[in-house]
């Protein structure tokens, strides 16, 4: 039995996904993939593997809208009380990471400060590399970036749609066990948000479990915020607690910079990475890739779908789907300001 007949024999009791939702689904997600990003310059094509972000082998299970078992009920501040036990091989790296961290001066970043992160981003479908520049507001209310014309818009972010937000990072607990437990709690708000409509759009795919949801916060935080070094290690030490993490002895980001990782994998074999440089533990960049062919199966009965049963998608071993490098993050006095 696949997964998808899998979810839908233990959520038989869901609503079926109305007449479309789940080619809709497919056909934003690859909307998203072309759209153009802000302040873009191209650099010379990277030779990598062909393949799409991991969430378009996921999109169909995503698009029947199955309910996660969050393990309690969102609403309650103890639904996250019990953790799992720390693993040891990625505490220790976190604690070594804390070490580094408490080296460095203590900073604060005000909620209304403005960050700057630039981001190289290889592109899904022609492999280039795009040199991505983006300037968020602390608190997570406002968004900058230049356009083709040069000229830096500001926008006003949507809460419904920018998820995670980086007010994620304001006040967040610096100690292991309290960032894990501020993590899990809003994976918990998410899930919860996405079953009453309060979100349209997160990076965050619920659909793959929690754990994973968990695993991919930090993931998005890391790679789209200007995360503190104390802030670092706390998101180092939350992902000990998130079961299924394994250390990477090595992994490689899209500016070609090598280090650890850490990883886990999904549903669909696939595993996400979280680079870290191996010396000094900062950020490097993130990347998925899957860990087995993977072939996309037909939806279960009474889903309409644009599945193509002789022509389903395809991943092979090693498919890379998502490849990033974290070139720089700063406060800066203002959008559009650089270090």
């Amino acid at each position: 039995m696949d997964e998808l007949h899998m979810l839908a024999e233990l959520r038989r009791d869901t609503p079926p996904i109305r007449t479309g939702a789940s080619g809709a689904a497919r056909a934003r997600l690859l909307e998203e993939m072309a759209a153009p990003r802000r302040s873009r310059l191209r650099l010379r094509p990277i030779i990598l593997r062909a393949g799409v972000v991991a969430a378009l082998a996921s999109a169909i299970i995503t698009a029947i809208a199955v309910p996660q078992d969050t393990g309690g009920d969102p609403g309650r501040p103890d639904a996250v009380a019990a953790l799992a036990g720390a693993q040891p091989a990625v505490a220790a790296v976190a604690e070594r990471a804390r070490t580094a961290a408490e080296k460095q001066s203590t900073e604060k970043v005000p909620a209304d400060s403005w960050t700057y992160v630039r981001t190289l981003q290889r592109e899904t479908e022609s492999h280039d590399l795009s040199d991505l520049r983006d300037w968020y507001t602390a608190d997570g209310r406002w968004t900058a970036g230049i356009g083709n014309d040069g000229r830096v818009t500001v926008s006003e972010i949507d809460p419904k749609r920018d998820v995670p937000s980086a007010a994620f990072l304001l006040g967040a607990p610096t100690d292991p066990e309290g960032m894990a437990r501020h993590v899990y709690a809003e994976v918990d708000r998410v899930i919860a948000a996405e079953r009453t409509g309060g979100i349209r759009a997160s990076t965050i795919d619920t659909s793959r479990g929690r754990d994973v949801a968990a695993f991919t916060l930090v993931k998005e935080a890391l790679k789209r915020y200007y995360v503190t070094p104390r802030q670092q290690a706390a998101l180092y030490g939350a992902l000990a607690y998130i079961p299924g993490v394994t250390v990477i002895e090595d992994a490689e980001d899209a500016a070609g910079r090598h280090g650890q990782a850490f990883g886990i994998i999904d549903p669909q074999s696939v595993r996400s990475e979280i680079i870290f440089d191996r010396r000094t533990y900062r950020y490097l960049g993130s990347s998925s890739v899957f860990t087995k062919d993977y072939t996309e199966p037909p939806p279960p009965p009474g889903v309409d779908s644009d599945y193509d049963p002789d022509n389903p998608l395809h991943f092979a071993k090693g498919t890379v789907v998502e490849l990033n490098a974290k070139m720089d993050a700063a406060v800066v006095d203002g959008p559009g300001q650089r270090p």
